[in-house]
């Protein structure tokens, strides 16, 4: 008799660990270059690019008087989910837009896009984009990301030259001290 409980109270556990995981989708951005899908919170769009898995997560739906939006966990690389390398991006109105750069090398590679929040489900348009492509074409950059002030050469410029100057008076300073 207690073997059945136990087997009832683990089939119970695993349902309730089942329905809260949600359920997911995957995309073949190689078959198709522009999915567009209905979402609950919880599910998760799977998706194979750059040589490996990502994953964005749908964390939670929001449609009340305040307005509607979803908030997406991105997980560049599959096994960042176990290290903890995790973007969120929440998506207001529906029209708005992220492009997403998965591999950090400044190129914007997914675009994910709000449709519309209907009946607790969110509709995303997800779009495989190549900025690189379209900057050969125009000669243009799209939506750059922006550098980090480390990788200006006039900041590392600006910095040596502070530098020298530091030194120099530190040195005339330490001389004048002396006499």
């Amino acid at each position: 008799m207690k073997n059945i409980v136990y087997a009832l109270i683990f089939l119970l556990m695993i349902s309730i660990v089942i329905a809260g995981a949600g359920r997911t989708i995957d995309l073949d951005f190689s078959k198709e270059p522009k999915y567009i899908y209905p979402f609950l919170e919880s599910d998760r769009a799977k998706f194979n690019m750059l040589g490996d898995e990502h994953t964005i997560i749908i964390h939670k739906i929001k449609d009340d008087v305040k307005g509607q939006s979803v908030e997406l966990e991105i997980y560049p690389y599959y096994q960042s989910i176990k290290e903890g390398n995790v973007d969120y991006v929440t998506l207001n109105n529906k029209g708005n837009t992220v492009k997403i750069d998965l591999d950090k090398n400044g190129v914007r590679d997914l675009k994910v896009s709000l449709v519309q929040i209907k009946d607790k489900k969110a509709w995303l348009i997800f779009e495989q984009i190549n900025e690189t492509y379209i900057n050969q074409l125009t000669g243009k950059t799209l939506n750059s990301s922006p550098k980090k002030f480390y990788q200006d050469k006039n900041f590392i410029i600006a910095g040596v030259i502070g530098l020298i100057i530091l030194i120099i008076i530190l040195i005339l300073i330490l001389k004048n001290r002396k006499k």
